[in-house]
């Protein structure tokens, strides 16, 4: 039974060599990997309105990290359907700033649904809620 055990525990444990001369030196395992908190960031707001016959969206986040922007609009009765259709409405690069905007001026008449995905640094995304803007007629 001690024998299972100690080859248990020797096979979670890394062992560097610091030297040539044979001193090791004995690290924790490292199994659970941690995000550093920069990385998580989530929308603090998004607006969206009217703007003549377009829309303007504008929105801020409460942390750092974002690389760009990716803005989505749809027209679906309901944007929270799986297969609800999303179109690209537009990119905006991330520099840091308080609130970022973007209007869209390319829309039809209706309401409109659209959502944000913030790309970050590491890769990974966040997606904000869903806004509507309601355009009655061109």
């Amino acid at each position: 039974m001690k024998r299972i055990l100690f080859t248990a525990i020797g096979s979670l444990m890394l062992y560097s060599v610091s030297n040539a001369s044979g001193n090791t030196t004995q690290k924790s395992p490292s199994l659970i990997v941690i995000k550093p908190a920069a990385m998580q960031c989530n929308f603090a707001f998004l607006r969206g309105h009217r703007k003549g016959n377009g829309t303007s969206l504008t929105w801020g986040m409460d942390g750092a990290g974002a690389v760009k922007f990716l803005v989505s609009r749809s027209y679906d009765f309901d944007p929270y359907d799986p297969y609800a259709v999303w179109e690209d409405a537009g990119t905006v690069n991330a520099d840091n700033s308080r609130s970022y905007k973007l209007d869209d001026n390319n829309v039809f008449p209706g309401t409109i649904h659209y959502k944000i995905v913030a790309v970050l640094s590491d890769g990974s995304s966040v997606c904000s809620q869903i806004t509507s803007v309601r355009i009655n007629k061109k």
